[in-house]
């Protein structure tokens, strides 16, 4: 996963309400289907189910996250025959403190923090 120089700002015009909330419902059922997040030098790695309908899921959330936030480095890897399925999202430094601090992997966030689209 490459670094970025791209500035760390959310454009909340790229995705309509619609969108907005389909990419809120993937990334919550994305996050629930996770086998293990793993904490990465860049981000954070979640292992996905190989079932079709997740795999659909995953890629249709990165095409929506790559509109809304292009700072991310986004991966999603399939491994040979019916091996892992992971999903990868970092950068920088600074966006994988945005990744903990947005509450994009869930649970809490700090007061004042809002959530990313």
């Amino acid at each position: 996963m490459s670094q970025t120089s791209t500035a760390i700002a959310c454009n909340l015009d790229a995705l309509s309400p619609s969108e907005r909330s389909r990419r809120s419902e993937l990334a919550s059922t994305i996050r629930r289907s996770a086998t293990s997040v793993e904490e990465t030098e860049r981000g954070y790695r979640l292992q996905l189910p190989n079932d079709a309908a997740i795999c659909q899921r995953a890629l249709e959330l990165v095409l929506l996250e790559r509109r809304c936030c292009p700072f991310f480095a986004i991966e999603l890897e399939f491994a040979p025959g019916d091996g892992a399925v992971t999903l990868a999202v970092g950068g920088s430094p600074a966006v994988k403190d945005f990744l903990r601090e947005s509450g994009f992997l869930g649970g809490a966030q700090p007061a004042g923090r809002a959530r990313c689209c």
